[in-house]
């Protein structure tokens, strides 16, 4: 949403720098440096690997003023056509340099909009009516929800759900709605946000929630208790909860503060893996390694080992990266991750995966039949696909379609036990698989079925819309690519007008997806956290356009 535009202000430099310019004209310490945005365009800058901006010193956006400032992103919307000075101020992490950068943009406004054009802010909230609440829950309304927990006190239930994500409708259909959670959960205040939605967006960015559906239980300060990732069934939810009720009076920030303060009976390998797993939840894998070292349980190993990996993958470091994935490859053969890191490991060493991948295949089955899978969070369909995939990836399509199939089949099973006439989760999975199976015509009948039962939703219009487009029936694909784009918000309205823009292409009309890029890029509302996906949508749609460009050359 455009920001209204305010005085600048005027800061002074803390720290001694380098007033010169880096002696490369043409080099920058940004990561990336643009010449060109549309009128109401967000622009994100970042610095260069071992720089931040020096927030004490001036950081320009020609007159209009900054959204955000922090050492490691700058933002500032394009509120007129013209050319625009950017100047920033960079200065190494170590202090020792800092270095100030100019580069011009030229700003024009989108394909059929005038010079002057204020911004349209692009959907961002459901038209109200568009989709039944969850019963007994409090639907997209934080301020509403705090206010009920802060009554009693009583602790908050949230669930961070997605409309286009199966497990988030499976964890809906399978759990929220039975008589048996509700009648259990009546101590708790119940919240769902839509993190497609605008709404959610300070929460998501308040817990660190990257994955849906992300469950989380809060005492009534929004004090963090416990979360988990992911579908489970009933009575796993309910044993979850009851556990973490436990803990009520030890929120997971009151927990890491006695980690570093309190006395030594208090710093407890418990408390420590408590924490640890909270920062690895997070995506805070330093944190996280430095509190799960020398833990002995299975958990706190395997997560460790895992933090180490992602930092290795942060600083590019691939040769320990693969090392790690191998060591917990060793370590846990009766995973039932196991066949997901072989996987993984496919794309980083063929050979030593092809070798696994008997043992692999020998997990996976062993865990599709064992009474402990529901608590791990997977379903059978889940361990069948990852089967597929790993049969696929060495070239065996026959198999793998066989495989998919199989997959499809579980689905369907599960579908069978939705409290919805037609099964929104399960049957998109289903879908999915049953096209990845090669039976296009039952996954179109399927599509075509879900877009009808829920006609006024991005999720089934998307998918539709996405078959489509893979069979080249394009002009029908447009349809449902439009039917998505007028009933998604946020981020799916991104994800939308990117579909779109490339059926227009497909269809060779280069001016209609010129028009439809330019426009969403000037209507696109970014959250502050460069953690929350809309950022990734929204590089895709100027990859697009510069796609069109270079192509009209």
């Amino acid at each position: 949403m455009k920001q209204p535009l305010a005085a600048a202000a005027v800061f002074v430099l803390a720290v001694p720098c380098m007033n010169a310019a880096s002696p490369d004209p043409n080099a920058s310490l940004l990561q990336s440096r643009p010449a060109k945005a549309l009128l109401n365009e967000i622009l994100e800058l970042k610095p260069a690997q071992g720089y931040h901006f020096n927030v004490k010193a001036p950081q320009k956006c020609g007159d209009f003023p900054l959204l955000s400032l922090t050492p490691r992103t700058l933002r500032c919307q394009m509120g007129a056509a013209g050319t625009v000075k950017i100047q920033v101020n960079l200065c190494g992490n170590d202090e020792s340099i800092c270095i100030p950068e100019e580069f011009e943009v030229i700003v024009a406004a989108p394909a059929g909009a005038s010079a002057n054009a204020a911004a349209v802010p692009a959907p961002s909230q459901p038209p109200k009516g568009r989709r039944d609440p969850i019963p007994g829950f409090i639907m997209n309304d934080p301020s509403r929800a705090i206010a009920e927990a802060r009554q009693g006190p009583r602790l908050l239930l949230i669930d961070f759900y997605a409309p286009w994500c199966p497990a988030c409708n499976m964890l809906e259909e399978e759990v929220w709605t039975k008589k048996g959670f509700a009648d259990k959960a009546k101590g708790l205040v119940l919240a769902a946000m839509d993190s497609d939605s605008d709404v959610s967006w300070p929460w998501k960015d308040l817990f660190k929630v990257g994955g849906y559906p992300t469950v989380i239980l809060a005492d009534s300060r929004l004090r963090e208790i416990g979360r988990f990732v992911g579908s489970k069934p009933p009575e796993s939810v309910l044993r979850w909860v009851k556990e973490q009720e436990k803990l009520k009076d030890e929120p997971v920030t009151e927990a890491s503060k006695l980690l570093k303060e309190g006395k030594a009976s208090d710093r407890t390998p418990a408390r420590a893996q408590r924490v640890g797993l909270w920062h690895f939840e997070r995506y805070e894998y330093a944190d996280a390694a430095a509190l799960l070292e020398g833990l002995k349980s299975r958990e706190a190993r395997k997560a460790l080992l895992e933090s180490r990996r992602k930092l290795a993958d942060a600083r590019d470091d691939s040769a320990e990266s693969l090392r790690l994935l191998k060591q917990k490859i060793k370590e846990f053969p009766d995973d039932v991750e196991f066949g997901d890191w072989v996987d993984t490991l496919l794309g980083r060493d063929k050979d030593a995966a092809r070798a696994l991948l008997p043992a692999a295949r020998k997990s996976l089955k062993k865990w599709r039949s064992s009474p402990k899978l529901a608590e791990t969070g997977y379903a059978p369909g889940d361990l069948l696909s990852t089967e597929a995939g790993l049969v696929e990836a060495i070239g065996d399509a026959s198999e793998s379609r066989k495989l998919y199939l199989e997959t499809a089949a579980e689905f369907a099973k599960q579908a069978a036990r939705s409290s919805l006439p037609l099964a929104r989760g399960a049957n998109l999975e289903r879908a999915y698989y049953l096209k990845k199976g090669g039976k296009i015509s039952e996954a179109r009948a399927l599509y075509e079925s879900l877009s009808k039962s829920y006609s006024e939703e991005f999720t089934f219009n998307y998918g539709f819309a996405n078959l489509l487009h893979d069979e080249a029936e394009n002009e029908r694909a447009l349809e449902y690519a439009e039917k998505a784009e007028e009933y998604s918000y946020g981020d799916n309205w991104l994800r939308s007008v990117g579909l779109k823009a490339e059926i227009e292409l497909d269809l060779d009309r280069p001016q209609a997806a010129r028009r439809t890029l330019e426009q969403a890029l000037s209507q696109a509302v970014l959250p502050k956290s460069t953690d929350i996906r809309s950022h990734r949508y929204v590089t895709k749609l100027r990859t697009l356009l510069e796609r069109v460009e270079k192509e009209a050359k």
